[in-house]
C-alpha cells in the first residue's frame, strides 16, 4: 500500500489513522447536534435566570405583606390612640389653662375664712364642674386608650 493516505499521514501506523476517523466522526456529529446543544444550554441559563427572577419577586412580595400587616395591625392603631390622647389632653390642658385664669381673678382677694362661706357659691361649684370633667375624661378616655395601647403592643411586638 504504498502511497496509500494511510501511510502518508503517519507513516504507515495504522492506529493514528483510525483515531483520526474517530475524531472526524465525532467532530462531524458535535456539528450536526451544536445547535442542539446551545439551544439547550440557553435555555437552562433562561430557566436560571427566570428561577431567580421569581425568587427575588417572591421575596420582595413577602416583605411587602409583612409591612402591609405592620402598618394595619400595630402602627395604624397605636397612631389612632395616640392622636385620639393627644387631642383629649390639649382640650384637657385649654380648659384647664382657662378656669385657672379665671379661678385666679375669682379668688384674689379671698381669704381662707372667706372662701368657706363661698364654697356654696354658683360661681365656685363651676369650677368643681371642670375638675370633675377633667377626672371623668382621664377615667373614662385617656387611660384606657392607654392600656389599648398596651395590649397591641404585647399581642403584636413581633410586628415591630
Amino acid at each position: 500500500m504504498s502511497g496509500s493516505l494511510l501511510e502518508k499521514r503517519n507513516g504507515g501506523q495504522c492506529p493514528t489513522y483510525i483515531h483520526y476517523d474517530i475524531m472526524e466522526y465525532f467532530l462531524k456529529i458535535f456539528d450536526s447536534i451544536k445547535g442542539f446543544l446551545f439551544t439547550i444550554v440557553g435555555a437552562l441559563v433562561g430557566a436560571y435566570g427566570v428561577y431567580k427572577y421569581g425568587l427575588k419577586q417572591s421575596q420582595i412580595k413577602a416583605r411587602l405583606e409583612f409591612i402591609e400587616k405592620q402598618i394595619q395591625e400595630f402602627y395604624s392603631p397605636m397612631v389612632g390612640l395616640i392622636t385620639d390622647i393627644i387631642a383629649k389632653n390639649e382640650l384637657r390642658i385649654k380648659i384647664s389653662k382657662a378656669s385657672d385664669v379665671e379661678w385666679r381673678k375669682i379668688m384674689e382677694d379671698v381669704t381662707p375664712v372667706v372662701y368657706e362661706h363661698l364654697k356654696d357659691n354658683s360661681e365656685i361649684k363651676k369650677f368643681s364642674k371642670i375638675i370633675e370633667y377633667d377626672n371623668e375624661e382621664l377615667i373614662r378616655h385617656i387611660i384606657p386608650s392607654y392600656k389599648k395601647m398596651l395590649v397591641i403592643f404585647q399581642e403584636k411586638i413581633w410586628l415591630t
